[in-house]
């Protein structure tokens, strides 16, 4: 919704070039080379706290509980880390500064491909739809709709797929039809949000999912279909 949003509003005006992120005279880094290297500082970063006792609790939250290494690599670096990031790899000062440059490149390139096919593939009739509500209601009444059935989950361990057993059929209807503006939208997210980390609180949901009972249903299904 949000960058559907930003692109109906304010589209990018022309495909990102390099010296627009002041890479003159050499080639920016390519993805590959990219990722290579923030694979490679992401492990120096996860080695240094590893075996550290005080650590652990920032080791699980890099490794487990959030994807750390995906964050390094969707962001681009900040200024204040270049000079530990350089120390630590003991890569040149040059190499790092290019490595940042190129980084804000791929981003912006990364973007502007996401926008084209986005403009390629769109249904016109849900761009018409777009462009007088100004933002994508389908997209608004599905993430009303999840958040909806996420707190149903916490609090009843069970899945209401039908919305008219659940009740509010006619309220995401509503949505569809571009009744509630983009703000009204997204203020109902935040509150459901905000309401489902509460309920999380007192779920009685377990924290990680059962995999022998999950491995154990796939295995049944596929000898019910006969297949080995």
């Amino acid at each position: 919704m949000e960058s559907h949003r930003k692109w109906l509003l304010n589209p990018p005006k022309s495909k990102p070039i390099p010296a627009d992120f002041g890479i003159e005279n050499e080639e920016p880094l390519t993805k590959e080379e990219l990722n290579a290297f923030l694979e490679y500082l992401y492990l120096l970063i996860r080695g240094k706290i590893e075996f550290l006792e005080e650590s652990e609790q920032l080791y699980k939250l890099l490794t487990a509980d959030i994807d750390f290494k995906g964050v390094l690599k969707q962001y681009t670096l900040p200024d204040e880390t270049l000079d530990y990031s350089q120390k630590m790899t003991f890569g040149r000062k040059d190499f790092i500064r290019l490595l940042q440059k190129s980084q804000g490149y791929q981003n912006a390139l990364r973007e502007w491909n996401a926008y084209q096919a986005w403009q390629h593939n769109r249904n016109p009739a849900r761009a018409e739809m777009e462009r007088k509500s100004g933002f994508d209601l389908k997209h608004g009444m599905h993430c009303i709709r999840l958040l909806r059935s996420g707190l149903e989950i916490l609090r009843s361990g069970s899945i209401i797929v039908d919305r008219r057993d659940a009740g509010d059929a006619e309220d995401l209807r509503a949505i569809i039809r571009g009744e509630y503006s983009y703000e009204k939208v997204m203020k109902m997210a935040e509150d459901l949000v905000e309401e489902m980390d509460q309920v999380y609180q007192e779920s009685t949901l377990p924290n990680r999912p059962d995999l022998e009972q999950i491995n154990n249903l796939c295995i049944e299904l596929v000898e019910m279909q006969g297949w080995k």
